[in-house]
């Protein structure tokens, strides 16, 4: 066992034959010993060996007596090789275990079958959860988010009331109680419904949660057309930072700015905004910094100001790793009223070239300044940061790139998403958009819509949390049936949203018109524009499917001896198989159907410039859209 921490210290998760044959030893002489059947297992997962990691977690299971991490870990498993059934029957051997070991398992059950499109059995799971283990508060956010996705609002709103009785103090509960009656009593002019749950929590709930339910009572109130209402959101802003601990003020300050510069009556404070901003970059902290200074920067890109954005994301880019990092940045925001400025005072040491191997660069400003190039048009630029090798091995920036190559032409653009699944073949988002690139009906050398399904599988596999995932899931249903996708498969579809519960992406942002709508919510957001997108270029789709059967079939005959002849054309010839001509795929056809970037995502409205957008819809691009500190920039 200490040969195993000697490896585990000296390895750091990079596994090879040496650790394997000590993890086998170390289950062989110490098989009670939990975290050595874990590990054998990632180092299996880590070859892809999903059967070899079920049948060893199996065996684990006999010598590890009511441990839930082996059974959690073995459910997945199970799930990886799409077999529920197996599942199923490693919950069922653990239903006689102690409620407080058991009540995990069971959660895990729950977003299974919610993920093979049985809501009612995931329903029922959790309601038996909470009718025998009352204190889980997990279990009622977990059965509130399914009534409210696949059920009854009341019964939501019922459930949510049960769990804050018999969990007062589960944070957690108390914000997705706020959430819930937000939308469904602030609709009916319900506010004081609200305040008195504002009141409640003073009284029993913890206090580390109440900034969060001010914030998003003023974010209800933000979005009325009444001047009083308005008075009190800002009002409510004000208590949530009072009430907030201080290494999370910057977030109410830089939310709060976010929201003031997209007003929804159109009537933006820009100075307000960029002096809340530049307040959340004098409070951040080491963690915090980047995020406030992406938020700043896509503030100047609303108010018009894109030399300055650029500047402070240029001066951001490399982060210094030292004790003097706070020391610099307070002094400098404290005496310089121009944050531009003083964001390059700050930095611009760290972009001389003597001076960049103090620093590390931060990959997520990288992939910012990226998208702030694509977003103004400057996609030369944008694709030669995207090329950097320092930078190769990141699947997010490799899936930019792959997307900007598309202008370049169809080879160009398969040789860059074969090249991006080779060189990132965990990351979820290269194989997006290799399955975008066999979905592209232009090119009549790739086009499979077998391939595009085994791609968003592989997507889903590793990076279920990339929305984009599900959003071109539906267009592939789409282009199959040339219509709408029928009830079931958009269910089943819904089923996986809501186990996976995406919370990035490109498209995904694009459909998520409301930081607290629920994933289905989004999904069906973007349901309309994806049939629509398909169905106007049915005739595309329908010829380059013909084609492929076409291919195939050539393939079928021929085997390897198609290599024999100089084109596909010669091979279909030789086979006397009509394979029909190539789609034009040059500028001046392109520019007749939607542009360079024309079927680049399940989203044609995705490339619309800037420039041509309406006011509320530019700053909802800039503000919401896809980026590296999302998540922690936007929403609660």
């Amino acid at each position: 066992m200490k040969l195993y921490h000697i490896l585990r210290s000296e390895g750091k998760g990079v596994y090879n034959d040496k650790c394997e044959g000590v993890l086998k030893c170390l289950t062989h002489d110490f098989p009670t010993f939990a975290t050595g059947w874990l590990e054998y297992a990632r180092v299996l997962a880590s070859r892809g060996d999903n059967h070899g990691v079920l049948h060893l977690l199996m065996e684990a299971t006999i010598h590890c007596k009511y441990n839930d991490s082996i059974i959690i870990r073995a459910i997945s498993a199970a799930d990886k090789i799409n077999n529920i059934s197996i599942a199923r029957s490693i919950i069922s051997t653990c239903v006689h275990w102690p409620i407080e070991k058991l009540w995990k398992i069971f959660i895990e059950g729950a977003n299974l079958e919610l993920k093979y499109g049985h809501p009612h059995a995931s329903r029922r799971i959790l309601r038996y959860l909470i009718a025998h283990y009352p204190r889980c508060g997990p279990a009622y956010v977990d059965a509130v988010r399914v009534e409210e996705e696949h059920g009854s609002i009341d019964d939501a709103i019922m459930l949510v009331q049960e769990g804050l009785s018999n969990n007062p103090k589960y944070s957690p509960l108390w914000v997705v109680c706020m959430k819930l009656f937000t939308k469904v009593f602030h609709v009916q002019g319900h506010i004081h419904v609200l305040r008195s749950v504002i009141a409640l929590c003073q009284r029993e709930g913890p206090s580390e949660v109440l900034w969060k339910m001010y914030f998003i009572l003023g974010e209800s109130l933000w979005e009325s057309d009444s001047a009083v209402l308005r008075e009190d959101a800002m009002f409510c802003w004000k208590k949530a930072f009072q009430c907030c601990v201080d290494g999370l003020k910057w977030k109410v300050l830089l939310l709060q700015a976010r929201y003031i510069m997209k007003d929804p009556r159109g009537l933006q404070d820009i100075h307000t905004s960029l002096t809340l901003a530049a307040q959340a970059v004098k409070l951040s902290g080491r963690r915090s910094f980047h995020p406030c200074v992406v938020g700043l920067m896509r503030l100047y890109e609303c108010a018009g100001m894109v030399d300055d954005s650029f500047s402070i994301c240029e001066a951001a880019t490399h982060s210094k790793d030292n004790t003097e990092f706070e020391q610099k940045k307070a002094e400098y925001f404290r005496t310089t009223s121009s944050i531009a400025h003083a964001a390059d005072a700050l930095f611009s040491p760290m972009l001389d070239v003597g001076a960049k191997q103090d620093f590390k660069i931060n990959w997520k400003m990288v992939l910012e300044k990226v998208l702030l190039c694509r977003r103004q048009c400057k996609l030369d630029i944008a694709l030669k940061i995207t090329r950097s090798h320092a930078l190769s091995q990141n699947g997010r920036l490799w899936a930019v790139r792959i997307s900007l190559m598309q202008p370049h032409g169809e080879r160009e653009h398969v040789v860059a998403a074969s090249e991006g699944v080779r060189t990132c073949p965990k990351s979820g988002e290269a194989w997006v958009e290799m399955a975008r690139v066999r979905m592209n009906p232009l090119y009549s050398s790739c086009f499979s819509l077998d391939e595009a399904a085994k791609a968003l599988e592989y997507a889903m596999l590793f990076t279920e949390q990339y929305g984009d995932v599900f959003i071109e899931l539906l267009r592939l249903y789409t282009i199959r049936y040339g219509r709408c996708p029928d009830k079931t498969l958009i269910d089943s579809v819904c089923g996986m949203v809501s186990a996976a519960k995406p919370n990035y992406g490109r498209c995904w942002q694009f459909c998520k018109l409301h930081p607290d709508e629920t994933c289905v919510d989004t999904l069906m957001n973007g349901l309309y524009a994806i049939v629509e997108g398909v169905v106007v270029y049915k005739f595309l789709y329908i010829y380059a499917q013909r084609r492929r059967r076409a291919l195939v079939e050539v393939e079928k005959r021929l085997g390897n001896g198609i290599n024999e002849y100089p084109s596909t054309e010669a091979a279909a010839r030789a086979c006397g198989i009509h394979l029909p001509k190539r789609l034009p795929n040059n500028p001046e056809y392109l520019s007749r159907i939607g542009g360079v970037f024309a079927f680049n995502t399940a989203l044609s409205r995705l490339d619309v410039r800037l420039s041509a957008l309406d006011e509320g819809e530019r700053l909802r691009r800039i503000l919401d859209g896809d980026g590296g500190y999302l998540n922690q920039i936007n929403g609660i």
